[in-house]
């Protein structure tokens, strides 16, 4: 009965944290804009966004170098670059004439993510859902493609609809 015990135990390990093994950590953004060619800066916000983390060390005291917001890649459109899936991304579309545009990109749970989860909790018990959890692979960035219209800096503004 032990014998068997370990043999389970060890299954469980193996195929637990089903989305990180079919889905991955990772999870590659396109990027594209009107007109084309702007230059795409992108910086990761801290995992609590705007919010204070309620994550603090043995003392209570948090570690505010974890929390700050931290320069992403950056790629000339069309383009696409790699993040992390549990990322929150700030990123912002220059071209020399236009106006900057920024968007906020956010993991969001993904239907194929929640069937790996769902695999966890049937299979691999709370190490497949932690594991999960914590490498964010349950999670697809939105908005992808992240398509930004620039516009036209100077000069008339443009003309509204009725």
């Amino acid at each position: 009965m032990l014998k068997r015990g370990c043999w389970i135990a060890a299954l469980a390990v193996i195929v637990g944290a089903c989305a990180t093994v079919t889905r991955g950590t990772t999870d590659q953004v396109q990027f594209d804009s009107v007109p084309s060619g702007a230059v795409v800066r992108t910086v990761i916000e801290p995992p609590c966004g705007d919010k204070p983390c309620d994550s603090a060390d043995a003392d209570g005291k948090y570690a505010a170098a974890d929390f700050s917001s931290k320069p992403g890649p950056a790629c000339n459109t069309p383009c696409a670059m790699t993040f992390k899936r549990g990322e929150r991304i700030i990123a912002t579309f220059t071209k020399a004439g236009y106006h900057p545009a920024t968007m906020q990109i956010l993991p969001v749970m993904a239907g194929t993510g929640a069937l790996g989860v769902a695999g966890n909790v049937v299979v691999g018990g709370a190490v497949g859902v932690f594991t999960d959890a914590a490498t964010g692979a349950a999670f697809d960035h939105q908005p992808n493609p992240a398509i930004a219209t620039l516009r036209p800096a100077g000069g008339a503004a443009p003309a509204r609809g009725r």
